[in-house]
């Protein structure tokens, strides 16, 4: 690949890395006519934004855990009931104690 072609990507990179994106727009739109405590009030808006936005994500991987603990438990406890020893055995029960 030529130098040029790499410069250039170089270049690009750096202008989008340096570019503020829109939450530090809003906060220093904020912070300048009011000081640092309008850029802390101006932050409380992409702050809360972003948490829920995580939130919000991680929010079906948490759902699919419960439903996997869920069916696993399931299935423990129609092996169990299919497998009246194994209960007994795993809680120290006496013989005829189940059903």
């Amino acid at each position: 690949m030529p130098l040029e072609t790499i410069l250039l990507f170089v270049v690009a990179d750096l202008m989008f890395c340096f570019t503020p994106g829109p939450a530090t727009m809003v906060i220093v739109s904020h912070a300048l006519p009011h000081g640092p405590a309008g850029g802390m009030r101006g932050a409380l808006g992409p702050i809360v934004g972003v948490n829920l936005g995580n939130a919000d994500q991680v929010q079906p991987l948490l759902q699919k855990i419960a439903a996997a603990i869920l069916f696993g438990s399931a299935l423990t406890l129609a092996w169990w009931n299919l497998n009246a020893s194994a209960m007994q055995s795993a809680f120290n029960l006496p013989q005829g104690a189940i059903g």
